[in-house]
């Protein structure tokens, strides 16, 4: 279990007490500065990640809390941070030669560096086989050439993490490699700069690469293409719990407060059962997203290099992605047509949506993942092919605490899922499962209202059996497309 110590306290104290710059009631469509950055990176945001040999907090349980803060004020503040310390910094640690590690580590500190991760493609998308940036071994290193988008800070970013397949190289290398660039040595030019929709913290676009890389900022995690990513991502996703906790907390009050506030035939729209109905959606997700964080600070620990657990943090992507989205979206519709305009003076509704919305599509999008995730989950019991979806629940460590929620839909669930269209859906509802789950294992805890982990397990089983339902139509429904 991550300890969350005084000491621990008072450094995410410190850390925190700058992000109420960055409010969504007064900070909404700019991108953090040059000068805010400093800031940041000057009051210790890289710390919980360095290693305690580099002066660092190495603290996992440091960083959750931080990010759950950063994202009570604001999406794309938390998720610059992410970018950084997780994406960036803490996978040239784990996986840096020491060389690397002591020069990333000093810049980042002294020079207050940012750091992003260049892996998505124009023509590639989420489909890394079909990646044509190429890595070329050449005397001395590698020469990497190729183009890349949608990557996070795309025309401020100090240090770049690149993904590039392995040209002419061992197999032992695996067809794709990892590598690290300093921006200031040149070759990483940016061509387009997006207009993103939300999350504009950050700048999005698009970038042109040919670059020369040393052999020492190869990083030592090599292999086919997707659980090599996947390692390099993992702990992204499990911070997306505290993404949710933080996001919806702040959704629920601000929705709370409006339909407090605001004057109906009846007294205030609080008072308006359907109201009530959607903020009372909210507070399930925000549950949900409170019980997924608990799981992250209770449930994860230290792997070896490369043996980060993966399905739990699939899951727990897709299901906080998802609340936030929903959440948000009962909150926009609970403003109406104040919440459908920005910068209004009693809500923060239309931008929160616009945020909430990336995370269902950045770090894969949750069909791609949902589809992955029930081949990881398939494939621990492939040995046993004919057990059905229902047997494989029950048999399950992630998920068989759920079954006894589940016992009405035993016969819809007792299927043997197979074709992208099955596997896509039957991974949603293996989210759901395992968020009943997380919320078996949050609800002994004195400090949880058990009647908030009632409606939290109700709003998951009733996503189960609206899943369930689509998958009997949806066959029917994507045959009608010629």
């Amino acid at each position: 279990m991550q300890q969350f110590t005084l000491k621990s306290h008072d450094n995410v104290e410190k850390i925190c007490s700058h992000f109420h710059l960055f409010d969504y009631v007064h900070h909404q469509k700019e991108s953090i500065s040059k000068d805010q950055w400093n800031k940041l990176v000057t009051a210790g945001i890289y710390l919980p990640v360095i290693p305690k040999s580099h002066n660092g907090l190495e603290s996992k349980a440091d960083l959750t809390m931080m990010i759950n803060r950063a994202a009570y004020h604001n999406l794309g503040l938390a998720m610059s941070l992410i970018v950084s310390t997780l994406l960036f910094a803490d996978n040239v640690i784990e996986y840096g030669s020491q060389d690397l590690k002591n020069e990333v580590i000093h810049d980042l500190l002294n020079n207050n560096g940012q750091g992003g991760i260049a892996i998505i493609e124009p023509k590639a998308g989420s489909g890394l086989s079909l990646m044509q940036t190429v890595a070329e071994k050449v005397d001395g290193g590698f020469r990497i050439r190729g183009s890349k988008h949608w990557q996070c800070f795309s025309r401020h970013a100090d240090w770049w993490l690149i993904t590039a397949k392995n040209k002419d190289q061992p197999v032992a290398a695996g067809a794709f490699g990892f590598y690290i660039h300093k921006n200031q040595e040149g070759g990483f030019r940016t061509v387009e700069t997006y207009a993103s929709k939300g999350l504009h913290q950050i700048d999005f676009g698009a970038n042109k690469l040919d670059v020369f890389i040393p052999e020492y900022r190869r990083l030592n995690l090599s292999g086919t293409g997707i659980p090599q990513i996947y390692q390099l991502v993992i702990p992204t996703w499990q911070q997306f719990a505290s993404l949710g906790k933080g996001f919806l907390s702040r959704i629920y009050e601000e929705s709370e407060k409006y339909v407090s506030s605001r004057a109906s035939p009846d007294g205030h729209l609080k008072d308006i059962d359907f109201v009530r109905y959607r903020l009372g959606n909210i507070a399930a997700c925000r549950t949900i997203c409170e019980a997924l964080f608990n799981y992250v600070l209770n449930s994860f620990s230290t792997y070896p290099k490369g043996k980060r657990e993966i399905f739990p943090a699939q899951c727990i992507k897709v299901m906080a992605s998802d609340a936030m989205l929903t959440g948000a979206m009962h909150y926009q519709t609970i403003c109406g047509a104040n919440g459908y305009r920005y910068a209004a003076d009693n809500n923060i509704a239309a931008i929160a949506a616009d945020d909430a919305q990336a995370f269902v599509m950045l770090s894969f999008p949750n069909d791609v993942l949902s589809l992955y995730l029930a081949k990881e989950f398939l494939h621990k019991t492939e040995v046993e092919k004919n057990k059905s979806f229902w047997t494989l629940i029950n048999e399950s460590g992630y998920t068989h605490a759920a079954a006894i929620h589940l016992e009405d839909l035993r016969n819809e669930l007792n299927y043997c899922p197979s074709g992208n269209l099955e596997l896509v859906l039957s991974g949603k509802i293996l989210t759901r499962i395992f968020a009943i789950t997380a919320l078996k294992a949050y609800s002994p805890s004195n400090q949880v209202d058990q009647e908030k982990i009632s409606s939290a397990l109700l709003y998951c089983v009733n996503e189960i059996k609206m899943t369930l339902s689509e998958r009997s139509i949806s066959k029917q429904i994507s045959k009608s497309i010629l």
